[in-house]
């Protein structure tokens, strides 16, 4: 590894939740691939299964891996086209960092939804959504409407008072 062009990276990839009987092997092969190339792994966390924000390529739930790795610039498209070309990864992102980070890093916490949508929600795709949009159009107007009446209301009452 040339020290001139040796950066720090963070990487984060998901593999597919049906694939979570392999993500051993596709640990192994970013490890073997950052170590062929003369690279130095600072931190490695495998942060389990865990569900997605919304669906990717069909998958609610990912298995989530946090590397922070040292390699020359001259490697990191390599990682990213192996990142791109191996199915098992549905996502991946590269950070590029200024120092060695060494701490071991839990998994953020779950994501609560303080939303009424469910997993069946999420299932019934973008016109469900559609749907919700409309009918928070609807009360939103019915809202307006009301406070316009209540509005002209106390106008005409104004009116009435108001010496001529």
């Amino acid at each position: 590894m040339d020290l001139k062009t040796a950066r720090h990276y963070e990487i984060v990839y998901l593999i597919h939740e049906d694939n979570a009987d392999e993500v051993q092997e596709v640990v192994s092969k970013v490890k073997d691939f950052v170590e062929e190339k003369r690279g130095k792994i600072w931190r490695l966390n495998d942060w389990g299964m865990r569900r997605l924000a919304y669906k990717i390529q069909k998958a609610k739930n990912a298995n989530y891996i946090l590397m922070n790795i040292e390699m020359g610039t001259e490697h990191i498209n390599d990682l990213k086209t192996l990142f791109d070309k191996d199915e098992r990864i549905i996502r991946h992102l590269v950070v590029k960092q200024k120092k060695a980070i060494t701490e071991d890093c839990p998994p953020p916490p779950e994501f609560k939804s303080h939303s009424t949508l469910t997993e069946e929600d999420m299932d019934e795709g973008p016109d469900y959504v559609d749907e919700l949009e409309d009918d928070l159009e609807e009360d939103l107007e019915e809202e307006i409407g009301e406070e316009f009446d209540e509005l002209e209301t106390e106008e005409q009452q104004m009116k009435e008072l108001a010496p001529r």
